[in-house]
């Protein structure tokens, strides 16, 4: 009897050791399927109470995030019909499924500036150069992907600077080079409708001409 009893128990203490493994296999599992309107709730939370942005500053404010963690990219383009709502793609971070039927994207109303409060936002608007120094300058357009079709072009002053390098069209940058002393005007407009155009004052000197003074 004592021995049927040892072998009961020894049967029960196997039973409760794979329960408990059973359990923690329990424990260490999560649902890593997550849903469009999941997704979208998240970023709703992170905009609240947030100002209206351009489009450049709101992807690279969702990419700059690290809270919503089932999200590795983002994508963000101005709707067609209403100026300022956001279309937001995402995809998923590994180890995360997107629920069967739903889309990667979502639209987000009123976080977007309207089009016609836009300006061109360029990183210098007066700048010197030197023939015997620094004879050239990059600038960047900050938000020219809400800008269409950009155009570069010198409208004064067009014997002293040349420009070497209008990648506008691709990630909103161009060269100019200083080619002799004097002033330059070049002027930055867009094709959208109501985007006033800048203008960037340039001087143009040489340097060795006023150690040749001194």
């Amino acid at each position: 009897m004592k021995k049927l009893l040892g072998l009961l128990a020894a049967t029960g203490l196997v039973a409760s050791t794979g329960s408990a493994v059973v359990a923690c296999g329990e424990d260490e599992k999560t649902d890593t399927t997550v849903t469009t309107d999941s997704i979208k709730g998240k970023v709703d939370a992170l905009l609240d109470g947030k100002p209206s942005m351009a489009v450049a500053a709101l992807q690279s404010l969702l990419n700059g995030d690290e809270t919503i963690v089932e999200v590795a990219t983002w994508t963000v383009s101005r709707d067609t019909t209403i100026e300022t709502t956001a279309n937001i793609g995402f995809t998923l971070a590994e180890g995360y499924t997107l629920v069967t039927g739903d889309d990667a994207e979502f639209t987000v109303a009123d976080i977007l500036t309207p089009l016609d409060t836009l300006v061109i936002e360029l990183d210098d608007s007066d700048v010197e150069l030197d023939l015997n120094g620094t004879s050239t300058k990059e600038f960047t357009i900050a938000n020219f992907a809400e800008l269409d079709s950009i155009a570069v072009a010198i409208t004064s002053g067009d014997n002293a600077v040349e420009i070497s390098a209008d990648t506008t069209q691709t990630d909103g940058k161009f060269t100019i080079v200083a080619v002799a002393e004097g002033d330059a005007t070049i002027t930055v407009s867009s094709d959208v409708a109501d985007v006033q155009p800048v203008t960037i004052d340039v001087d143009v000197i040489d340097s060795t001409e006023l150690f040749e003074i001194i």
